[in-house]
């Protein structure tokens, strides 16, 4: 049989689907809970993006102590 306009087609298709697949009853359970997971909105956590200024600290700590430990080691040799 084949459809002569879109709507019979979805008629086609919605009949075959009826008489091959069985219909199941899920567990009330699993659906109140799939329920409730779906309408309870969770809490959400933005992350913020590390501070440039937390970076250029960083650095600027490690080039001091890279200048003292250098200055420690030419005042040792002399």
């Amino acid at each position: 049989m084949i459809a002569s306009t879109p709507e019979e087609a979805l008629m086609d298709i919605e009949q075959i689907l009826q008489s091959t697949l069985r219909p199941i009853q899920p567990d009330p359970g699993f659906v109140g809970k799939l329920n409730q997971r779906l309408t309870t909105p969770t809490n959400v956590v933005l992350e913020q993006p590390p501070s440039r200024w937390r970076g250029v600290l960083l650095v600027s700590i490690g080039l001091f102590a890279g200048l003292v430990l250098l200055t420690i080691f030419q005042r040792g040799r002399s």
